[in-house]
């Protein structure tokens, strides 16, 4: 028996659950662990940053004493020959691999993502995501806390999604784009429509690909949440899902060549994966500014609306400056600041290429998975009122993110007791270092806090539930429309996960008593700079369609 990611290929004899059956009897996506046994292992010393991804074609993992680097994953085509059998294990190089399996893939689902193209990749990008969180030095170096460029060609991600794959979308789906903006020096980043209903058919109502290539000329056009829509799409999210366990998003941004500013500087509330799949994209990533030189606004939204962010103010704060080619992959933590352009690309014969490239969000901020929301649960729920007027904007930047990161959820929770017992003890100490030592009356309650831990991690649960159905049922065609409009038309489909998610998060707001933002923050800036479609986007308007018949 073979297996590929998550998938059994080859079994005829297999037997597996109705994929509806297996979403209600278990809370997490079905996953595979790796379990990697060390060697005597050749390092390949990089030392720009700990981690790399390699083109040696094998699986390398360094001495535990070589803190100048450690490779983590390499050459994606053959990582389907990693997973022979589930009995043996499997030398790889000089590193023994061996899988376990705890569930197998639902057969349909299994089925669907073998059907999007000829030969795609779903077990090599299964392969990868669940490597990657299996990697200490990743967990404990990399994940929030600093960017990472990626910097070998990975093959599967070449071509993975074109302009051409674009287009054929565009044309036969009802999908919808914006285009990003900046009206003047003293405001940010906004998104626009792209393409104007011609009449109040499907036909009419309808984006058309000439949109997308007229806006093109004008700026970077972004299709918002497109693992709703787009199968090739749903299965990455998928497969970071798969891994990560965590609530995950992906958007698609396309940009003409010679592009002097894509983006400008701005700020995003998800840790992101940036894989470029066509063309090429400059990009350069700074380190965040202090939050309280700017406190009113929000750290995690800098750059767009109502708030500019300038290279003046990232002047002496650049931490990359790299061009993106096809296989490459960036990893950008929140509140990180960067921006893009087309402009300054290799001279070769991809120059006039259009880029193309998936952002891969994985979101803790907006709903609510951070130490900081778990602190002003804790707070409202046990009228404490030691720390109401606790401004975390207000902090010097190590401590804003030791209370702005993601709690122990997720691929960071090997076992739920333990966890319990760690977060209840992390938070008070993490309150600690920001106001000092607290009377133990002070101290927020360790039983309040262990149950709205639990609250959050089985908030955490539903919402990765949620978006598993909506991205499964988009690998296998499950879509549901109203009457009189097309089949294939995904928009209501994503609608209807869409209120799934807002209504899970409104539950968690009414248990614990505590919005996604601070009311400090609120209160500081009452004109908020710019809303979050909740999948990681701009809020945009959507586009009237009505229920007729073509």
């Amino acid at each position: 028996m073979v297996f590929i990611g998550d998938a059994f290929v080859g079994s005829n004899s297999l037997q597996v659950f109705e994929i509806k059956r297996i979403l209600k009897s278990t809370h997490s996506c079905s996953r595979f662990r790796l379990e990697y046994s060390r060697c005597s292992v050749q390092s390949n010393r990089i030392k720009s940053a700990p981690l790399v991804l390699c083109t040696s074609g094998s699986i390398v993992n360094t001495k535990e004493d070589n803190k100048e680097g450690v490779t983590l994953f390499t050459d994606l085509e053959k990582s389907a020959k990693l997973y022979q059998s589930v009995e043996e294990s499997i030398e790889i190089g000089e590193l023994e691999c061996r899988l376990k399996l705890n569930d197998s893939l639902p057969i349909s689902l299994r089925n669907g993502l073998e059907n999007i193209k000829e030969n795609f990749p779903y077990g090599q990008l299964f392969a990868l995501f669940s490597a990657l969180t299996k990697e200490s030095q990743f967990k404990t170096e990399i994940w929030q806390k600093l960017p990472f460029f990626f910097d070998s060609k990975t093959e599967c991600f070449v071509d993975l999604f074109t302009l051409k794959n674009l287009e054929e979308y565009v044309e036969r789906d009802f999908l919808q784009a914006v285009r990003g903006a900046v009206p003047n020096a003293r405001k940010g980043w906004f998104m626009t429509d792209v393409g104007e209903p011609r009449g109040e058919s499907f036909e009419d109502a309808k984006m058309r690909f000439e949109d997308v290539r007229n806006s093109l000329q004008k700026g970077t056009v972004v299709f918002n949440s497109a693992g709703g829509n787009i199968p090739e799409l749903a299965a990455i999210c998928l497969a970071v899902q798969n891994g990560f366990q965590l609530p995950t998003n992906i958007n698609l941004y396309v940009t003409a060549p010679f592009i002097k500013t894509s983006a400008p500087p701005h700020t995003d509330k998800q840790d992101v994966f940036v894989i470029q799949t066509q063309g090429q994209k400059h990009w350069r990533v700074f380190k965040p500014p202090e939050p309280k030189k700017k406190s009113f606004v929000d750290m995690f939204q800098r750059g767009k609306g109502e708030d500019a962010l300038t290279l003046k103010e990232l002047d002496g704060l650049c931490y990359y400056d790299v061009i993106l080619k096809p296989g490459n992959v960036l990893y950008i933590p929140a509140g990180w600041p960067h921006t893009t352009d087309t402009q300054m690309i290799d001279a070769d014969a991809s120059n006039s290429v259009t880029s193309m490239h998936l952002t891969v969000g994985i979101d803790t901020h907006i709903w609510g998975l951070t130490w900081d929301y778990l602190r002003r649960s804790v707070m409202n729920l046990t009228k404490n009122e030691s720390l109401k007027s606790l401004d975390t904007f207000e902090l010097d930047l190590e401590l804003f993110y030791s209370m702005h990161t993601c709690l122990p959820l997720g691929f960071m929770c090997e076992g739920e007791e333990d966890c319990l017992e760690f977060v209840a003890n992390e938070l008070n100490s993490r309150v600690e270092m920001i106001v000092g030592t607290q009377r133990d009356e002070e101290k927020l309650s360790k039983e309040t806090i262990q149950v709205v831990y639990q609250q959050l991690n089985e908030h955490c649960k539903k919402l990765c539930m949620i978006l598993y159905e909506m991205y499964s049922d988009t690998v296998m065609g499950l879509i549901e429309v109203p009457a009189g409009i097309p089949s294939n038309v995904t928009l209501f489909h994503v609608q209807k996960s869409m209120q799934k998610l807002n209504a899970q998060m409104e539950l968690l707001i009414q248990s614990t008593q505590t919005s996604t933002t601070d009311e400090i923050q609120i209160a500081k800036n009452s004109k908020s700079s710019l809303s979050s479609s909740g999948f990681g986007g701009v809020k945009q308007k959507s586009k009237k369609m009505k229920s007729k018949k073509r």
